[in-house]
């Protein structure tokens, strides 16, 4: 499972379907199938939902834009600004996205974890299904 930070804008086009595409600069192995937890970050500051990892795709940048153009939500310029001196891009295939009835803020996430400096990765970082958050996670957006 990861816990992914996401600029809002993105993370909103992800989450309404418009985006199927999460553009990154570098991908550790991550498995078809895995559990994604959004965490927008500044201005919302908060965990939003989810998705599940499809296809991940590796080529170089000058590629990459004609295979994702139409299902990245992104123009060429942010494209261009991201990518800007790597060689190399990822765009994860994006499965399944589920928006949280409850978006649970940073202060929460804080209060909850008792963690008053808790802070979520800057790109993302592996957790456990053990970890404290899913529990916040479901405690927070019971089905």
């Amino acid at each position: 499972m990861l816990l992914m930070s996401i600029k809002p804008k993105y993370a909103y086009k992800i989450l309404r379907g418009e985006k199927k595409f999460e553009l990154r600069k570098r991908c550790d192995r991550i498995d078809y199938g895995t559990r994604v937890i959004i965490y927008a970050s500044s201005k919302v500051k908060a965990i939003i939902g989810e998705f599940k990892v499809g296809k991940i795709y590796k080529m170089p940048v000058e590629n990459l834009w004609n295979f994702v153009k139409d299902q990245a939500g992104i123009t060429k310029k942010e494209f261009d600004s991201y990518f800007k001196g790597v060689e190399y891009g990822y765009a994860m295939e994006v499965l399944e996205p589920k928006t949280y009835n409850n978006p649970i803020p940073l202060e929460t996430i804080r209060e909850e974890l008792n963690e008053p400096k808790w802070m979520p990765p800057l790109s993302y970082c592996y957790i456990d299904k053990k970890h404290p958050l899913i529990s916040i996670i479901t405690k927070y957006n019971k089905e």
